[in-house]
């Protein structure tokens, strides 16, 4: 199967005797919510099927309640050239095609997109009426339940075209609001990395100064030690002719006491700090 740019829809895709029913949006074209044959007369008691809603609700559907994955298993089980390294609006733009095309693949988004929402469309089947769908998609929007709500609504026997059209203008609209929040969301994702950057900078430069202090104190305690050796080991004449000889080796215990005391409290600082943040 050959899908390729630019996607050219073909022509009479839904045949000239099709009478239509349309629901006005905006400035832009009309919505359509289903393809009526002239011989229908009531409302169909069966759910739409995705070829027989208009096209122009093909966009939404395809990009709100099917994801990129079960987009892309669709169109590699048909064929569709390139689908299976495509990028995500590629697939979409292939899965907007097939959409109106029963038997080119619409048959197979139809089942996909019902097995992935099935307890919506049984939630829905309780309503019989426009009034209890309006209901039941009031609920839905407030849980944030959009994909499966939308198929079932759209596709429910009983949906009218003010129903759909409201319907499709929350999605329409919450399109634009995650965008906007994806966007806020890269801002703050790039903030926090740039601050995390500068705190680990910073930990790097306080974890380097901490063993360039560790190193300088061994060092000092290395000297003294060696001093205080020195002055034990000294011949017991020399001590005796220095009255100061048994005060300094005092003084150096003591210093090397001092330092071994405020290495250990470093030491163990240092310890709880890393405990803390791992």
């Amino acid at each position: 199967m050959s899908l390729q740019p630019p996607y050219a829809r073909p022509p009479g895709l839904f045949g000239t005797t099709a009478s239509v029913s349309l629901v006005g949006r905006d400035s832009r074209p009309d919505v359509l919510l289903r393809v009526h044959h002239p011989a229908e007369t009531a409302q169909p008691a069966k759910r739409s099927r995705i070829w027989e809603l208009s096209d122009t609700l093909h966009c939404s559907i395809i990009g709100t309640c099917l994801s990129t994955a079960e987009l892309r298993h669709v169109l590699v089980r048909l064929g569709a050239t390139g689908a299976e390294t495509a990028d995500e609006h590629e697939l979409h733009i292939m899965g907007v095609m097939l959409a109106g095309r029963r038997e080119a693949g619409a048959k197979l988004l139809q089942r996909m997109l019902d097995r992935s929402h099935g307890l919506s469309i049984k939630q829905y089947a309780k309503a019989k009426d426009e009034g209890a769908l309006s209901r039941l998609w009031d609920e839905s929007l407030q849980r944030g339940d959009i994909p499966g709500a939308y198929w079932a609504l759209l596709s429910h026997p009983a949906a009218t075209e003010a129903v759909v059209k409201k319907a499709f203008r929350a999605v329409h609209m919450l399109s634009h609001l995650v965008g906007a929040a994806n966007r806020a969301d890269i801002r703050r994702l790039r903030q926090l990395e740039e601050d995390i950057g500068a705190l680990q900078d910073k930990l790097h430069r306080q974890q380097q100064q901490l063993r360039e202090g560790f190193t300088a104190r061994d060092g000092t305690i290395r000297h003294l030690n060696e001093m205080l050796v020195r002055s034990v080991e000294r011949p017991a004449s020399d001590t005796a002719g220095n009255a100061d000889a048994g005060g300094e080796i005092e003084t150096l215990k003591k210093v090397i006491a001092e330092l071994n005391r405020k290495l250990g409290q470093e030491t163990a600082r240092r310890d709880a700090n890393g405990s803390s943040s791992a």
